[in-house]
């Protein structure tokens, strides 16, 4: 609690500065900001997203625009100003100022889309994808005497086949 407060102090002498961040977290009601260089973070509310009523879209944790279709969602790096730090709530009011470049703030390696075959190429529930025991190659059969056996007796013993 005491380091909240002290970056709320540090960031109280900085009203009306801009830093990059990145969107650490989106909510209904706005999204969180964490700035890059000082490792702090900040409220961007909803009604200060510019010029469109935003909707927020659970499943994929982002924030759409009615009319623009401008998206803001985890990852996404932005630029921001200090608008207001309440010392004694401990929050931190930023603005948006700079354009959004789509997942320029996501760590590590983008995952490559899974292919997904489509319905008539894969194999139907009918259809096996193995090749079936029906099609065998003749000349791939060992000749009859090397499959028997004899039993004690000494009579030719029968192997049942697999």
């Amino acid at each position: 609690d005491v380091q909240l407060w002290l970056k709320c102090e540090y960031l109280r002498h900085h009203i009306g500065d801009e830093f990059a961040g990145v969107v650490s977290s989106v909510t209904r009601f706005g999204m969180f900001v964490e700035l890059t260089d000082i490792y702090m973070e900040g409220l961007v509310h909803i009604s200060a997203l510019p010029s469109d009523y935003y909707h927020f879209d659970q499943a994929s944790q982002r924030l759409v625009g009615e009319h623009t279709r401008q998206t803001y969602q985890l990852g996404d790096a932005v630029r921001v100003q200090v608008a207001r730090v309440d010392l004694d709530d401990r929050k931190i009011d930023l603005e948006l100022v700079g354009s959004v470049v789509p997942g320029a703030g996501r760590k590590g390696p983008k995952k490559p889309p899974k292919s997904r075959a489509k319905k008539s190429e894969r194999p139907s529930q009918r259809q096996s994808a193995k090749p079936s025991g029906t099609q065998k190659n003749a000349s791939a059969k060992k000749p009859a005497a090397a499959h028997k056996t004899v039993n004690k007796k000494g009579a030719p013993k029968r192997r049942s086949r697999k």
